[in-house]
C-alpha cells in the first residue's frame, strides 16, 4: 500500500505538511492528509473530513485497483487546521480492525437498490435501540434507499450493516422493494 509507506516515511522524519491525494486517471484533486511533526492531524477525502475520511481513503486504496496518487508537500500546519491527533501505530491498528470488521460483515450487507421504511409498530412499542441504530433510523426517515443510507451515514460501513441487521431482527424495518 503506497499510502501507508508514505505515511511511515513521513512519520519517521517528523514531517510537517500535507499529502495531496489525486486521481491519476482524471487528474482530479480528491483530498489532503495533514501531518504535524510526523503525526497525522487532519484529513479530507471526497466530501468527508476527520478520522473516518482517512480510514475510508485507506480502505479505498486497499480494496480497489486504485488510481490514487500522492504528492508530499511541506507546509506549516496552523493550529486551526488540526482536526485530531493520530499516531501512525494507532492508525494502523484502527485500519486492521476496520478491515477485519468489514470482511466479517461483507456477507450481511444488503443490496444497495433495496428500499426500507420504519415499521410504525416498532415505534409505538418503544423498543430499546442503541445510538448507532438511532442514527440509522434518522437516515431512513430521510433516505429510504440502502445505498443512500451508506453514503450519508457518518458511521463506518460495517457499523451501518450491523445496525441495519439488528433493526431488521428487532422488527423495526420493512423492506418495500
Amino acid at each position: 500500500m503506497a499510502l501507508i509507506k508514505i505515511l511511515r516515511e513521513q512519520s519517521a522524519i517528523g514531517f510537517d505538511g500535507k499529502i495531496v491525494v489525486q486521481d491519476k486517471s482524471l487528474s482530479q484533486h480528491l483530498g489532503n492528509i495533514l501531518l504535524c511533526a510526523g503525526t497525522v492531524v487532519g484529513c479530507s477525502f471526497k466530501k468527508e473530513t476527520g478520522r473516518k475520511s482517512l480510514l475510508n481513503l485507506l480502505m479505498q486504496e486497499f480494496s480497489e485497483d486504485s488510481s490514487l496518487e500522492y504528492v508530499v508537500e511541506p507546509e506549516v500546519i496552523g493550529l486551526e487546521l488540526i482536526q485530531f491527533e493520530l499516531e501512525l501505530s494507532n492508525l494502523e491498528s484502527e485500519f486492521r480492525y476496520l478491515l477485519e470488521q468489514t470482511e466479517k460483515n461483507k456477507k450481511l450487507k444488503p443490496p444497495g437498490n433495496k428500499r426500507v421504511v420504519i415499521n410504525s409498530d416498532f415505534v409505538c412499542r418503544g423498543a430499546e435501540i442503541d445510538p448507532k441504530e438511532f442514527d440509522i433510523l434518522c437516515l431512513i426517515s430521510d433516505f429510504g434507499k440502502i445505498q443512500d443510507i451508506y453514503e450519508n451515514s457518518f458511521l463506518y460501513d460495517f457499523e451501518v450493516t450491523n445496525s441495519l441487521v439488528s433493526l431488521r431482527k428487532k422488527g423495526a424495518l420493512k423492506v418495500i422493494s
